[in-house]
């Protein structure tokens, strides 16, 4: 048996098989590779940048690429994936997922990248966990050439993405930037209950709904997921461990596992933008008044001495300051009142498609409905041209009312969320297999979204973010993942969540394209 590669990712290490894997905001994270680390090591990829300097090169981190439709191994791994399961079970692996994917240092394919990625909890490993997983590759065998797949043990979670405290980036509220107080918001952008402070999500997008009862008139909601309407209060941090400044909302939060029923969710308020995200924007706000008045000062002051050139920046200083002091007014008297909790799923095994059922709809107040306009997303495709048939979405989302998510595996996507604006993927052909504690005894079978180019599809702050194709059409909704985002997003299709709302509420479920 050979010896495992190991590695951690999360932080820097001096160890020369030691991966920087760009995710230093993520925890300490401990992987093994069997039967030994394909990857460059440390040692191997830094090199002097210059003759005359010390500097080293960066190292190449492992990026994740979907599977193709055609290769060979797809077939393979239906044959095989529950004798994987069993294998991991009788040596005591207490996995929570299991996927494919090719995972490699370089964008160029390299032969024999193709990997079995598994992630369990380290306490679960035992002393014989290399047995396990030389049992597992020797099931991946498959071609002429009877090639058996790399294995990857990570000791990671699965879970959900909401922009919980202390996931944030410093440069969330800049990017942001003034278009998430806007009475009318759009798709993609920020949305939590209300006074909580430590969650928030994303708007997937507006609906309409029908009564089927025979009830008149309409109702509009935005759609999102079910744990971003009711997180879960592990999102606590130590910084803010008291939930008495939350009640009487924490109460129902406390709730996070129940779904609402149609009518019942009126003591759930929505905030738009999430009060996590409205404070940061405050905060980022400041930071630039005080940068423009010192720079007026400081202008002010060589004027004062006679310094003519300084007149015109003066001037261009003092509108700085006036339109940084107006955005910052605008914000702090910000009505984020946005609607309130109409239905949401809980969290329910799809018996269709094995998938994770997590949606939730806010009922919106009638002075805040948004549209269904994809501007980021034709804007990003226009200006990094990663996707040239993307340049040509409409306007708008198609309201296209059954598409079969089967038939878009191994498609070009794109996802529009609060977080990260808009990114581009390719859908896995491979599903991945997930544990969840959120539903205990059950086995998901997730479709999964892998970024372009090696880039995380979605990050904490996205949950609840449509996925669309070339054609404005809304595949599904991003609901989470692996816990260092590396390894793709999770996609419910929008078919199950239009079949899952008709069931559980009585209403039908139309998508968008414009409002009224």
């Amino acid at each position: 048996m050979s010896s495992p590669g190991r590695s951690r990712k999360g932080r820097q290490e001096n160890s020369d098989e030691s991966h920087d894997s760009g995710y230093s905001s993520q925890p300490d994270l401990e992987v093994v590779w069997f039967p030994d680390n394909p990857h460059q090591s440390r040692r191997m990829l830094y090199e002097r940048s210059d003759q005359s300097t010390a500097g080293l090169a960066p190292l190449a981190r492992v990026m994740t690429f979907p599977v193709e439709r055609d290769n060979p191994f797809v077939k393979v791994w239906e044959r095989i994936r529950l004798q994987i399961h069993a294998t991991l079970e009788q040596h005591g692996l207490d996995w929570r997922s299991i996927s494919v994917f090719h995972r490699r240092q370089s964008f160029d394919s390299t032969g024999n990248d193709l990997t079995l990625v598994i992630t369990a909890p380290r306490a679960s490993w035992g002393e014989n966990y290399e047995s396990a997983l030389e049992k597992c590759r020797d099931m991946t065998i498959h071609g002429q050439s009877q090639t058996k797949l790399r294995v990857e043990l990570r000791d990671e979670r699965v879970v959900f993405f909401p922009n919980e405290e202390g996931s944030s980036s410093k440069e969330e509220a800049s990017n942001a930037e003034h278009h998430e107080h806007l009475r009318k918001p759009g798709l993609g952008l920020s949305i939590g209950v209300k006074h909580v402070y430590w969650s928030a999500g994303t708007i997937g997008g507006f609906v309409e709904l029908e009564s089927t009862s025979g009830e008149s008139g309409r109702l509009v909601c935005a759609l999102t997921n079910h744990h971003v309407a009711r997180p879960t209060r592990t999102a606590l941090s130590e910084k803010r461990p008291g939930p008495t400044r939350y009640d009487p909302v924490l109460n129902q939060v406390d709730k996070a596992h129940e779904a609402v029923v149609p009518g019942t969710g009126q003591r759930l308020p929505m905030s738009q933008p999430a009060l996590k995200d409205h404070e940061r924007m405050l905060q980022w706000l400041t930071q630039q008044t005080q940068d423009a008045k010192r720079s007026v000062s400081g202008l002010e002051y060589r004027v004062s001495m006679g310094d003519n050139r300084a007149k015109d920046r003066l001037l261009q200083a003092r509108r700085t300051l006036q339109d940084c002091e107006q955005k910052y007014q605008h914000v702090s008297d910000f009505d984020l009142e946005y609607g309130t909790v109409f239905a949401s799923s809980g969290y329910i095994k799809s018996s269709r498609t094995g998938g994770c059922l997590d949606w939730a709809l806010v009922q919106i107040r009638k002075d805040r409905l948004g549209q269904n306009t994809l501007a980021s997303a034709r804007k990003v495709a226009d200006v990094k041209h990663v996707r040239g048939s993307f340049k040509d979405l409409p306007k708008t989302c198609n309201r296209r009312e059954s598409l079969n998510f089967d038939q878009h595996m191994y498609t070009s996507v794109v996802q529009l969320g609060k977080r990260t604006t808009a990114t581009f993927g390719t859908v896995n052909e491979i599903r991945t297999d997930v544990k969840m504690v959120e539903l205990p005894g059950q086995t998901l079978r997730e479709i999964v979204i892998v970024g372009d180019k090696g880039v995380e599809f979605s990050q904490h702050g996205d949950s609840g973010a449509w996925v669309f194709n070339e054609y404005g059409d809304v595949l599904g909704m991003m609901y989470g993942g692996q816990e260092t985002g590396d390894c793709g997003a999770f996609v419910t299709p929008i078919d199950e969540i239009r079949a899952s709302i008709l069931e559980m509420t009585g209403y039908r479920m139309r998508i968008l394209d414009e409002i009224d």
